[in-house]
């Protein structure tokens, strides 16, 4: 598919879209801050070499001391084309209701942004294998980095995450696209989060697939 990158870029920033994707994780731990730092850094570079607009949110860098979590994170999701969740046994727990509200944000606005029946605009990343995934997330396609993340904490050095980070870029601005050709007005500042929690049940299975799987 062609895709007029300045025109693409032009309409966006016209639409007040101030990322491409919001990067959402259960927060803690070491391994897991720097991994999800190193993943902001690696795809805000990819996106520099294509477009002068190369954001990519990650509340723990741009939400400041002071203000009110919710709206803050409410306006960051609707401003970005996608969310990349990192998938691990916590970011499912009772105990980090935003992961669940920030999902379920996502697949309200990509309802609202792209065609019927369009994928919605979810990206995730298996960090940490899980067996069986909530139906929720299982019938997505993924990135699987489980394997190399568990035999190194540098797991952002490596092939495999260098190549995930190129097809994240590649299929962001693949949904970019879809939602201007939607074009389907966009008012950031009337979103708020959905209050119902989206991981309610669980499927027994995790298959494999690439992250555009026909």
């Amino acid at each position: 598919m062609a895709i007029d990158y300045a025109g693409l870029e032009r309409w966006l920033l016209e639409k007040d879209f101030r990322y491409w994707c919001f990067i959402s994780w259960a927060h803690g731990g070491r391994e897991l801050t720097t991994f999800v730092e190193k993943l902001r850094e690696s795809m805000s570079e990819e996106f520099g070499y294509r477009f002068g607009f190369n954001g990519v949110f990650l509340d723990d860098k741009q939400v400041r001391i002071g203000e009110e979590w919710p709206k803050t994170v409410a306006l960051a999701l609707s401003q970005s084309v996608c969310i990349v969740p990192i998938l691990m046994p916590t970011y499912f727990s009772e105990q980090r209701k935003h992961c669940a509200r920030e999902w379920a944000g996502m697949e309200q606005l990509s309802k609202q942004r792209m065609s019927p029946g369009h994928p919605p605009a979810i990206l995730p990343i298996v960090f940490r294998t899980m067996n069986p995934l909530p139906s929720v997330a299982s019938r997505l396609k993924y990135g699987d980095l489980s394997r190399p993340a568990v035999q190194s904490r540098d797991v952002y050095k490596t092939t495999q995450f260098r190549h995930l980070v190129q097809e994240l870029v590649s299929v962001t601005i693949e949904l970019a696209e879809a939602i201007r050709k939607f074009d389907f007005p966009i008012d950031h500042s009337a979103f708020s989060l959905p209050e119902t929690p989206t991981f309610i049940e669980a499927k027994p299975s995790l298959p494999k697939l690439p992250m555009r799987g026909k």
